[in-house]
């Protein structure tokens, strides 16, 4: 038993076999303890978490290595159902402080304690998992009337929200006055 166990340890294929599973999950980084929190996804443009310096985590940042929220005035953030059970307890127009696992924010609450951010259970590897396809397509919506510069900022805005629901990334939208 242990001469064949010798064989199959000694043979090259093996051992290269090895160093690279031993490579694979070294380059996946997976967090088997302390994958408390939730993960920014993005940070809305003009809302109380942008003024206050948190940035919109970029498409190519890997998952792990994304901003994390940790606690919500020292309450500890473990899941989705925490961070959202804390953000309904919030009141209107008040400090929040927020710990991420980079800086510790102090954020302003504005109507029904929108903080302008969207958050994701913090990933335990570097595996994006979904459909990652390039290419895309264009859309030119041209509204019947004029409208404002304001109503305008706030179609591309719900946009750009609505879009990132499905975990959309990557999505250009902006305004062209050159139709």
């Amino acid at each position: 038993m242990k001469l064949k166990l010798k064989k199959v340890f000694t043979n090259w294929k093996v051992i290269l076999l090895l160093i690279f599973l031993v490579l694979a999950i070294f380059s996946m980084r997976p967090q088997i303890l302390g994958n408390d929190g939730v993960t920014i996804r993005s940070v809305a443009q003009n809302s109380s978490a942008a003024n206050a310096g948190i940035e919109n985590p970029s498409a190519k940042v890997v998952p792990v290595a994304k901003e994390k929220i940790i606690s919500i005035n020292g309450k500890k953030i473990i899941d989705l159902v925490d961070y959202y059970a804390e953000l309904n307890q919030l009141a209107v127009n008040r400090s929040v402080r927020i710990e991420t696992n980079r800086d510790i924010y102090n954020i302003r609450t504005t109507q029904n304690a929108n903080l302008g951010l969207t958050v994701y259970n913090a990933p335990t590897s570097n595996i994006r998992k979904g459909l990652d396809l390039e290419g895309g397509t264009r859309v030119l919506l041209k509204p019947e009337e004029k409208i404002s510069d304001e109503d305008l900022e706030l179609t591309i805005d719900n946009l750009k929200e609505r879009l990132n629901v499905y975990g959309l990334s990557d999505i250009v939208i902006r305004a062209a006055s050159d139709l």
